[in-house]
């Protein structure tokens, strides 16, 4: 099976009367002469998905009749039915424009067939100035609008965009020799958008209060924590001190033991923790500031009342 698709590529072609592009000089050229040779590999061994990239590319960086011919035909083997339809379209024109009438007619054959089995969506709706268009992230002319459009079997998803206006975008799915009409509505305004509720009516943008910690009492849960993890740490150490004793031996051999003074650490301790927790007990104390908050586009303004 694969060998009949390579002839037939192979035939094809060769009707066509077209070959591999000749690579100019300069790295561009050359990396476009590989990928060409890379994707015809590839075809012949009827791995199309492999060699249509290649050939893209070849495509973008060294233009061609013979590559976008060839390009369109492996769109079509790919199964790619809308894409090739669009590439064979290309084809002509270029072949037209380079007087190459061999050319012209393989285009033409092969772009009546794919127009009656490839899906087409009818994009239709009222766009608004510098509004935008947008088929599976591809920009379709402002002219195009309301004729079939070619696309590959499957699902894709249209996108809608203008200044000031709230983003549209839907996904539809279409299948071989099936025509589908997309209506694309009315954009609603962003302004309108922030007005409108979703159950009617409309937004009112008033302002309102909200009460937060003030800064005095944060400043006091602050240093009071740090003084209570403080006065923990001395705590920690006097704790250490004290099971550390020192030995001494009188003259008759008599053994005395010394317990070290710890009173000044505990001491500490005691005035960390205590200290602490007093200025976290008036920091809650202190009542909450209250701050008015008034919406607006783009963000808030915020004014603090004390």
């Amino acid at each position: 099976m694969g060998s009949a698709i390579v002839s037939k590529v192979a035939c094809l072609c060769a009707a066509a009367g077209f070959s591999l592009p000749q690579a100019a000089a300069g790295a561009p050229a050359t990396r476009a002469q590989t990928l060409f040779d890379e994707a015809r590999d590839l075809m012949r061994e009827g791995n199309f998905a492999d060699a249509c990239p290649r050939l893209a590319e070849s495509q973008r960086l060294e233009p061609g009749g013979g590559t976008l011919l060839n390009l369109a035909l492996c769109w079509e083997k790919a199964g790619r039915l809308g894409r090739a339809a669009q590439t064979f379209a290309a084809a002509e024109k270029q072949a037209i424009a380079d007087g190459r009438e061999d050319r012209r007619s393989f285009a033409v054959e092969h772009l009546g067939l794919l127009l009656a089995r490839a899906p087409k969506a009818i994009i239709v709706g009222d766009i608004l100035p510098k509004g935008a268009v947008r088929v599976d992230g591809e920009l379709v002319p402002i002219s195009q609008l309301g004729e079939p459009r070619p696309l590959d079997p499957g699902q894709h998803t249209i996108q809608v965009s203008a200044p000031g206006y709230v983003p549209w975008s839907q996904k539809f799915a279409v299948f071989e020799r099936e025509t589908k009409r997309v209506e694309i509505p009315p954009l609603e305004s962003v302004s309108q958008a922030i007005q409108a509720p979703p159950g009617g009516g409309r937004y009112e943008m008033r302002p309102y209060m909200k009460k937060q910690v003030s800064d005095g009492a944060l400043t006091l849960f602050i240093l009071g924590g740090a003084s209570v993890v403080a006065g923990g740490v001395t705590g920690m150490v006097a704790l250490a001190q004290q099971v550390v004793h020192s030995y001494d031996f009188t003259s008759s051999g008599s053994m005395v033991v010394h317990n070290n003074d710890t009173a000044g650490l505990w001491g500490a301790t005691g005035s960390l923790v205590g200290g602490g927790a007093l200025m976290i007990l008036v920091g809650a104390a202190i009542p909450k500031q209250e701050v008015e908050i008034t919406p607006a586009l783009g963000g808030a303004n915020l004014r603090v009342r004390w």
